[in-house]
C-alpha cells in the first residue's frame, strides 16, 4: 500500500478537538482545531473569566492530591483516506515523545542530582572534618570580652581555671580590631598562613596523644633592606606563632610540666590533650615609617577548660627595624594613667568581671607589665597617626572569680606624652 498523502487528520492520540499534520512520511508536531470545535475554542478564550469554575480543581483544594495517569504502550493507528483513493488505508506507528520532552526530563534529573550533591557537601562532609577550628571564620568587627568569667570555680592544676560552664556575652564591643592597612611606597605587605591539624603522639610531651588545630595568620613585609626585612619578619612571625611554638613546635618546660600534671589529675583521666590556637592578624596602622600589627589569639592550653582569648601586638620602626612590644617599651604608667584607663574601660565594658573585681591599686603594675602574677599583659597598637590604644590581656583569678579576655582603651599621643620614656618611638609624634 502507498503512504497516505500529506494533510490534516484526526490526532491519533485521541484528542477529538485537534487535527494533526501528516507530511506523507511521518507525524509532525503541527496541530490545529478541528472545524467543529474551532468556534468553541474561540468562545472559551473570550469568556475565560466568566466560565472559570467556582470551585478549584482537586489539586488546588488538596495540595497533596495526586492525579493518576495510565501509561499505555503506543499502538498502530489506521489513518482513513478521508475521501482519498480506494485502498489507501495504511498502519502508521503512533508518534514517539518529542526531543523537547526528553531534554526537559534530563534537566530535571540534573537539577535533582545537583541538589543531592550540595546537601552532601553541606551536611555530611563537615562531620568528617578533623577539627572544629579548621578554616575558622574571620571577623574584623567583634572581639571577645571576658571570654570566661566564673565564681567559685574548681581548681585545675597550675592554671587555677574553671570548668567552663558559662559564657559572658560575646557581642560586638567598641574596641574591636580592624585591619586598616594602606598601600605605601617603601614596602609591600603580604599575608601568610600557618595551618596544621590532626591527632598526634608528641614525643616532646612524654608521648602524649594530642588533638591539634592551628590556624595562624601573619603579615610579612617585602621591599625593605635585607637585614631589616629579615629581622622584622621574624619578629612578626614569632608574635603570631607564640602559642604554636610553646605548645607544639618547641614546647617549653613550663608547658610540658603543666600539661603532664593536668593529665595526671584524676578529674581528667583519659583526656586527650587539646592544643589549639586560632590567630587573626590585623594591620591596625601603617605608613612609610611605621607599622602597627595586632594578633588576636583564641587558644586552648591542653584542655578545653583552659580556654583563652589574648591580644598581642608589635609596632615596628620601618627605617631602623626597632621593635616595640609591651606598653612598658614606650611609657611608664602612674596612678593618674591607671585611673583614666580603668574609667574608660568601664565605659567600654561595664559588665566586665575584670574591671569589676580588679583593685585600682593593681593597675599601675598591670599597665607597666611589672606585676608579679604573670596573669596580665599590656600592649599597645596604633589606629591612626595620633591614636595609641593600650590593651590589657587578663587571665584573672581573684577572690574566687576567674575572667579571661582583653580590653583596649584609646589615648591620644598628647595624653600619653607625660608618661613617655626615652624610647625612639616618640620621634613619630
Amino acid at each position: 500500500m502507498s503512504s497516505p498523502e500529506a494533510g490534516w487528520y484526526s490526532d491519533p492520540l485521541g484528542d477529538m478537538t485537534k487535527l494533526r499534520y501528516w507530511d506523507g512520511l511521518r507525524w509532525t508536531e503541527k496541530y490545529r482545531d478541528a472545524p467543529e470545535f474551532e468556534s468553541i475554542a474561540q468562545q472559551s478564550v473570550a469568556n475565560y473569566a466568566e466560565s472559570a469554575p467556582t470551585q478549584p480543581p482537586l489539586a488546588a483544594q488538596d495540595p497533596f492530591a495526586r492525579q493518576q495517569t495510565v501509561a499505555t504502550q503506543p499502538t498502530p493507528h489506521t489513518i482513513p483516506t478521508a475521501g482519498g483513493p480506494t485502498g489507501f488505508d495504511k498502519q502508521i506507528p503512533a508518534p514517539t515523545p518529542s526531543k523537547r520532552q526528553g531534554i526537559s526530563m534530563g534537566l530535571i534529573i540534573a537539577i535533582l542530582l545537583s541538589l543531592a550533591f550540595f546537601t552532601f557537601l553541606v551536611t555530611i562532609l563537615p562531620m568528617f572534618s578533623p577539627s572544629p577550628w579548621r578554616n575558622p571564620p574571620r571577623s574584623t568587627t567583634s572581639s571577645l570580652n571576658d571570654l570566661r568569667s566564673y565564681s567559685n570555680p574548681p581548681v585545675i592544676p597550675n592554671f587555677g581555671e574553671s570548668s567552663g560552664q558559662s559564657n559572658e556575652d560575646l557581642s560586638e564591643v567598641p574596641y574591636a580590631l580592624v585591619d586598616n592597612r594602606q598601600a605605601v611606597n617603601s614596602y609591600q605587605i603580604s599575608d601568610e598562613l600557618y595551618e596544621h591539624s590532626g591527632v598526634e603522639i608528641i614525643a616532646a610531651l612524654n608521648n602524649t596523644e594530642c588533638e591539634i588545630a592551628f590556624y595562624v595568620e601573619y603579615p610579612q613585609l617585602r621591599g625593605l633592606s635585607a637585614d631589616i626585612e629579615e629581622k622584622v619578619n621574624l619578629e612578626i612571625q614569632n608574635q603570631a606563632m607564640h602559642n604554636v611554638n610553646r605548645m607544639y613546635l618547641n614546647p617549653t618546660d613550663e608547658f610540658k610540666d603543666t600539661l603532664i600534671r593536668l593529665l595526671e589529675n584524676e578529674n581528667f583521666s583519659g583526656l586527650v590533650a587539646d592544643l589549639q590556637s586560632t590567630v587573626h592578624a590585623y594591620v591596625t596602622y601603617n605608613d612609610d615609617r611605621l607599622i602597627s600589627i595586632a594578633f588576636e589569639d583564641h587558644f586552648f592550653l591542653g584542655t578545653v577548660y583552659a580556654e583563652y582569648n589574648d591580644v598581642r601586638t608589635v609596632t615596628i620602626d620601618i627605617e631602623t627595624g626597632e621593635v616595640y612590644r609591651g606598653f612598658q617599651s614606650i611609657a611608664t604608667a602612674d596612678e593618674d594613667l591607671a585611673l583614666t584607663w580603668q574609667t574608660r574601660a568601664k565605659e567600654l565594658a561595664p559588665d566586665s568581671a575584670f574591671i569589676e573585681n580588679q583593685p585600682l591599686e593593681d593597675y599601675p603594675g598591670i599597665l607597666s607589665n611589672s606585676e608579679s602574677t604573670g596573669r596580665y599583659l599590656t600592649s599597645f597598637y596604633l589606629t591612626d597617626a595620633n591614636t595609641i590604644n593600650v590593651a590589657v590581656t587578663y587571665h584573672m583569678s581573684l577572690n574566687g572569680t576567674i575572667a579571661r579576655g582583653w580590653i583596649a582603651v584609646s589615648f591620644t599621643a598628647e595624653e600619653l606624652a607625660r608618661c613617655k620614656n626615652e624610647s625612639g618611638f616618640w620621634r613619630f609624634f
